[in-house]
């Protein structure tokens, strides 16, 4: 299903449950980073796109595995997630040249 959901979105935005604005109110302020949800991340991580887990002090960290989304909730953390433009511009050229 999330399968879907990212290839209908090619040219869009990665989550359409999240958006700017709400990544400004959680304190991330760079607007070169896409906001992502969990499930999201998660399946962009599976599909070897970089993610960063994003804290509210504007700084973030790469992710390695969809695994580590799995532990920030399992640890009762609720970070914003995000994949820096640039690379959300390069996964849609990949996937429109299938």
């Amino acid at each position: 299903m999330l399968t879907q959901v990212i290839e209908k979105n090619i040219n869009r935005k990665p989550d359409f449950s999240v958006n700017i604005r709400e990544m400004h109110e959680y304190g991330y302020g760079w607007d070169g980073m896409l906001p992502l949800k969990p499930a999201m991340a998660q399946e962009y991580l599976r599909r070897e796109v970089p993610v960063y887990r994003l804290y509210n002090d504007s700084t973030e960290t790469e992710l390695k595995s969809p695994y580590d989304v799995v532990d920030d909730i399992e640890e009762g953390n609720t970070f914003l997630y995000g994949i820096q433009r640039i690379d959300w511009m390069q996964f849609n050229k990949n996937l429109g040249a299938r």
